[in-house]
């Protein structure tokens, strides 16, 4: 049985909440299956139709990077961890069991901040007239990678595209301030920001370098530390990533 929405779904709802992309800026693709996508033909066929992906009966369709939002229900009558995929208010389909339970703390929590997670799925659909087949899947990284383990970087900052690794030096000079950030899991994602600095070597020689800093609360005194990476200083003004 598929599980069921705590609102009605065929009507559109709308909510306050600023969206919050789980990718951060990762290249996206769809990697997870959504459940229970036959209970919601009608709203599946909406968001096809609205995205040009089928026009008439008798035909197939597909649409990829549709947004939708996830959204946790605690008070699903058939699962408290249940978490629904949905697109302008309308459900899709649900997470499966498994993969709910994975996800459904980095989700309340982004909740919690007053936020909607969101990320984009493909949705595929064939209409023989008489039902709509469809499937569904989403953009999720893994969980422990979808919500910061500290705030972003106050003042004015932009989020650089997710890229290719860059080694960082020095980092065993602030082993101190990196392990208050490791979590239980041992894996995370931590924001940091980059800043233009000068090397100066003991013979009077200046090198360009960037400085990657990462803040913590102690009380009510924040405490900046950083470690270098020799790549050129960036020209943009200061991003976190």
């Amino acid at each position: 049985m598929p599980l069921e929405p705590i609102a009605a779904v065929n009507q559109p709802s709308s909510s306050p909440k600023r969206s919050y992309p789980v990718s951060l800026g990762r290249a996206a693709w769809s990697n997870v299956e959504v459940v229970g996508e036959h209970a919601y033909a009608k709203a599946i066929k909406t968001a096809l139709l609205a995205n040009g992906a089928i026009s008439i009966r008798g035909s197939d369709g597909e649409v990829e990077g549709v947004e939708v939002e996830l959204v946790a229900e605690p008070d699903n009558p058939h699962d408290a961890n249940a978490i629904s995929v949905r697109w302008r208010g309308r459900v899709l389909g649900y997470l499966s069991r498994e993969d709910a339970l994975r996800y459904k703390q980095p989700i309340r929590r982004s909740i919690a901040s007053g936020l909607l997670a969101a990320t984009t799925a493909r949705i595929w659909g064939y209409d023989d007239g008489a039902q709509l087949r469809a499937r569904v899947t989403i953009a999720l990284p893994e969980p422990e990678l979808i919500t910061p383990l500290n705030a972003a970087p106050t003042g004015v900052s932009t989020l650089l595209p997710w890229g290719s690794g860059i080694q960082v030096l020095k980092e065993e000079n602030h082993f101190d301030m990196l392990s208050s950030h490791v979590p239980t899991d041992r894996r995370g994602l931590l924001l940091v920001s980059l800043h233009k600095a000068i090397n100066t070597l003991k013979n009077g020689t200046q090198r360009p370098l960037v400085e990657v800093r990462t803040r913590r609360q102690t009380g009510w005194e924040t405490q900046q530390r950083h470690f270098s990476t020799p790549a050129p200083a960036p020209r943009t003004h200061r991003g976190s990533r």
